[in-house]
């Protein structure tokens, strides 16, 4: 039997240390029997298309996508990964999440508060989701259909987007989800 693979989406490319990040979750995942396939596994190809083109070849042989949701540029999470969660179940392929940041979504939005009617808005007038959920319901639900929804720490990590405390926790979950199947 081939072991599962893990398409691991998230802002980690973006890092000075991307390689060093990644290779440390592939290394989680082959403690746990599972294989973490990286954006960044072989030769970078040429121009942008080139890159688009490689990381849907990478979620198409994989079996499970693990999104890291942190925070990303802003209150919410990097838009690649949003794509990418959006692929992966269109494709019917499981979507297991985290972020390493434990406040929800709204409580990010900068200027946020409470409008005439008692909604939540932001500085510019809109609404803004108020459900208590980590990131926007459209990619919590996504990370619920097969997993415990966006896994967060109670606390924020002193380095969020190299922590690798949820991510193991996230894995652990995925392989005993994997063993149940």
């Amino acid at each position: 039997m081939s072991k599962l693979k893990l398409y691991l989406a998230g802002p980690d490319v973006f890092l000075p240390d991307a390689v060093e990040v990644l290779a440390a979750k592939q290394a989680i995942c082959a403690e746990a029997g599972m294989v973490g396939v990286s954006p960044l596994d072989g030769p970078r190809p040429d121009g942008p298309i080139g890159i688009f083109a490689k990381c849907e070849a990478a979620m198409d042989i994989s079996d499970v996508m693990l999104a890291n949701m942190t925070p990303f540029r802003g209150p919410g999470m990097d838009a690649g990964t949003a794509y990418e969660v959006g692929y992966m179940r269109a494709r019917g392929k499981p979507v297991f999440a985290y972020s390493n940041h434990p406040a929800a979504y709204a409580e990010r939005v900068p200027d946020a508060r409470k409008g005439p009617d008692g909604d939540l808005i932001d500085g510019f007038g809109q609404s803004v989701e108020d459900f208590g959920l980590p990131e926007n319901l459209m990619l919590a639900g996504a990370a619920q259909i097969a997993g415990p929804g966006i896994l967060t720490p109670a606390e924020a990590p002193s380095d969020p987007l190299r922590d690798l405390g949820a991510f193991a926790r996230l894995v652990a979950i995925v392989r005993d989800w994997s063993n149940a199947s």
